[in-house]
Order: C-alpha cells, then sequence, then structure tokens
C-alpha cells in the first residue's frame, strides 16, 4: 500500500507542471525617450499603448517606461500640446525590452479664426474718442420713455423703470462735487454739462444759466446747473445713439464732458402705433414715414406720456407732449449721376413737459 502511494503522488505534479508553464503570463517593456527635432529631451509627453490602459509620462529627460506589453503588434501614441500626434507601429518581442525613440514635431497651436467686422452706421467715424453706438435694433428691445432709458445700454450707467417723475440728466467725464446746500452733483462740474446733439443741432443749454437762489431755497425739479433734460426726447422715435466719452471733436464745439450725438427715425417705413405702461407710466407713440414722390419723403411722430410718482400718496405727475415733422427733398442730380445735386431737411421739433407738484394740503404750504 505504502509503495502505490508513492508512486501515486508524484502524478499531479508531473501533470501540473506543463499547465503552469502556458498559463504564466508572457510580457515585455517598451521604453525610450522622448525628443524634438534637434534631438533634445521633450518632457510631459504622453505615451501609451493604443487599446490598453498602459500609460506613462516622460520625465526632464525625455524618458518613458511602459512595462508589462503584450507581445505582438502594437501602436505606440505619444503626444503633449503644442507638438504633432505621433502614433508608431512596433512589434513587441515575447521577452525582454524594446527600446523606441520617439521624435515630436512641434506645431503652432491653431484655434478657430475670428472676423472681425466693422460697419459706418456702427461706429464712430473719425472720432478721437472711446465711443458706443446703440443701433435702431437694440432701441427697439430696451424698455425706455426717454433717452435715459436708451442710454442704460452705456456701460457704468444704472438701471432706473421707466418714468418721468423727476429731472433726468447724464454727466459723462465727471466727477461728483460738492453741490448747492452740501448736495453731490456730477453736473455741478461743468458750466454746460454734456452735450446733446439731435438730428445734427446741438441742444441749448442755457437752462444751466438759471439761478437757485443765494441758498437754493426752489424745491422743483430744475435742469439748472446740469444741461438738458432728457425726458424732452422720446425713446420710440430714436434711430441711432452715439455716445463719446473720450474728446469730442472740435466741430461740437464741446471739450469738457463728451457728447451724444442722437438721430430720429427718418425715410419711409409702416406706421405705427404703441403703447407702454406699468404701475407708474403710461405712453402712447404714433409715428410713420412716406415717399411722396421720388424725390419728396416726409416723417412724423406724436408721443404722449404721463408719470405718477405715488399714486394714492400725493398727486405728483409729470406729462409729456413731444412731435416732430420732417420733409426732405433732393433737387437736381450730379454730373456723374452718382446722387442728387442738392438735399433739402426741413425738420420742426416741439414738446411740452409739465412736472406738476401740487402742495399738500397737510402740510404747511410753501
Amino acid at each position: 500500500m505504502s509503495r502505490r502511494l508513492k508512486l501515486l503522488f508524484p502524478l499531479p505534479f508531473v501533470l501540473a507542471a506543463p499547465l503552469a508553464a502556458q498559463v504564466a503570463p508572457v510580457s515585455a517593456m517598451v521604453h525610450g525617450r522622448t525628443l524634438d527635432g534637434a534631438g533634445a529631451p521633450v518632457a510631459r509627453v504622453s505615451v501609451r499603448i493604443e487599446g490598453t490602459a498602459l500609460a506613462a509620462v516622460s520625465d526632464q529627460a525625455g524618458a518613458y517606461r511602459l512595462e508589462n506589453v503584450l507581445p505582438g503588434p502594437q501602436m505606440v501614441r505619444a503626444q503633449r500640446l503644442g507638438y504633432v500626434l505621433s502614433r508608431i507601429p512596433v512589434t513587441v518581442p515575447t521577452r525582454g525590452d524594446l527600446r523606441l525613440d520617439i521624435t515630436m514635431a512641434t506645431a503652432a497651436l491653431v484655434l478657430e479664426g475670428i472676423t472681425v467686422t466693422a460697419d459706418a452706421p456702427g461706429r464712430a467715424p473719425g472720432e478721437m474718442a472711446t465711443a458706443t453706438v446703440i443701433g435702431a435694433e437694440a432701441i427697439r428691445h430696451q424698455t425706455a420713455t426717454s433717452l435715459t432709458g436708451v442710454l442704460e445700454l452705456v456701460p457704468g450707467v444704472e438701471l432706473q423703470a421707466p418714468s418721468m417723475a423727476d429731472v433726468q440728466q447724464l454727466s459723462l467725464r465727471a466727477v461728483p462735487t460738492a453741490g448747492i446746500g452740501g448736495s453731490t452733483s456730477a453736473a455741478d462740474l461743468a458750466a454746460f454739462g454734456t452735450l446733446i446733439v439731435l438730428d445734427g443741432v446741438p441742444l441749448s443749454n442755457n437752462a444751466n444759466l438759471q439761478s437757485l437762489g443765494p441758498r437754493g431755497e426752489l424745491g422743483f425739479a430744475t435742469s439748472a446747473g446740469g444741461g438738458v433734460d432728457l425726458r424732452q426726447i422720446p425713446a420710440a422715435t430714436l434711430d441711432r445713439v452715439e455716445v463719446i466719452r473720450g474728446l469730442p471733436p472740435v466741430r461740437y464745439g464741446d471739450l469738457t464732458q463728451g457728447a451724444i450725438i442722437v438721430d430720429t427715425r427718418v425715410g419711409a417705413f409702416a406706421p405705427e402705433l404703441r403703447v407702454q405702461y406699468d404701475a407708474l407710466t403710461v405712453e402712447t407713440t404714433a409715428l410713420g414715414g412716406w415717399n411722396l414722390t421720388s424725390r419728396h419723403g416726409f416723417t412724423a411722430n406724436l408721443d404722449y406720456a404721463r408719470t405718477r410718482s405715488e399714486p394714492g400718496v400725493t398727486t405728483d405727475h409729470a406729462d409729456r407732449l413731444a412731435g416732430q415733422l420732417r420733409h426732405s427733398a433732393s433737387l437736381g442730380s450730379s454730373a456723374e449721376g452718382a446722387g442728387p445735386k442738392l438735399t433739402l431737411d426741413s425738420r420742426g421739433d416741439f414738446y411740452r413737459l409739465v412736472d406738476d407738484r401740487p402742495e399738500n394740503p397737510n402740510t404747511r404750504p410753501g
């Protein structure tokens, strides 16, 4: 019995020996350096065997090493930002190692093309200034009752709800300073405030020559000391606004606080009727443009707006009635036939702004 056991025990080990030889993994190592065209080492190159998780990053000397690579055909992939992607086919031996030096070709970083265009109506022609141009499309989508609301699209201008409850002004390139009675106002820094040019005609700023008295006794809304009251210019009639924050050209005659160039709608367009209202303000605007003949055009608009400052608390309110009539005529033809010899542009603007603030009978009159 003991002899049989001695003969049987070695048998499993004899049978398992060839099986173990078959299961034992066979792999090799791929190593080398990543170099540029001049032979200098390239660090931080990602080197991997495609289709596997085997990967390495080259060091400062450009050296990399991939272990446990299966034998047979393999694809080595090397890449780094600023260099062309390299894919190198290799045949990995069953044992030992394979040295593979990889030459990386430089490549400029290429981004998608950027096209910058500029059109004449969208920029300030020949101005030595920093300008912001607000076009017709932006004006149509802005909820505003006056030019002030349109100017809220200028960077740095404070946003406010549409209203006409108080004087509306804008001071460019001005620093607030102490005003009458210790108040702070940027308008007090300049003699005539920011220049407003409406359809090529500078608006008068003579309101700044008003006097409030030695102690500033008057308490009603006034544009004295701050330029034009922008409530008089309805937003619905505007076509283009250009805000020059830098140094305006001499042709505008103002070098202190910049300029605001305002163009109203002109030409032939379908008649429009607009109504805008909220809890405080209601506004109605009617406008249209017609070509009477091939050489004559006519534009007209009428706007009425009313704001109640504090409904249910006071009876204070502000009303604005504004309108414009505009006629253009082209006479003759130039020698080259490029356009008319003479163009006549006649305009008539009118507005009435009433800021009514009755005394409160519950307080002492005056």
